[in-house]
């Protein structure tokens, strides 16, 4: 699975924390990739790997607006919606 904490945010740009679990709940390995796309707004850097089942990644945008972020690792996609104000 795939879940998103939100670390920070400031002058429409979050902080987010990305952590990847295999099935039985275990951080993936070292190096696991994930890739970021989003409708709207930018993810810095759009592929990361994971460190002890985590990536950390900027998402900005250049003005207010809803956005769906999709993270994809592996076979495994999932969807995060975000408000930029």
């Amino acid at each position: 699975s795939i879940n998103v904490n939100q670390l920070g945010y400031d002058n429409l740009t979050y902080s987010l924390e990305i952590t990847v679990t295999d099935g039985s709940g275990n951080p993936v390995p070292d190096g696991t990739g994930i890739r970021i796309n989003s409708s709207y707004g930018v993810a810095k850097p759009s592929f990361a790997v994971t460190k002890n089942g985590k990536a950390s990644i900027k998402f900005a945008s250049m003005k207010a607006g809803s956005a769906v972020l999709s993270i994809s690792s592996g076979t495994v996609t999932q969807e995060f919606t975000l408000e930029f104000q």
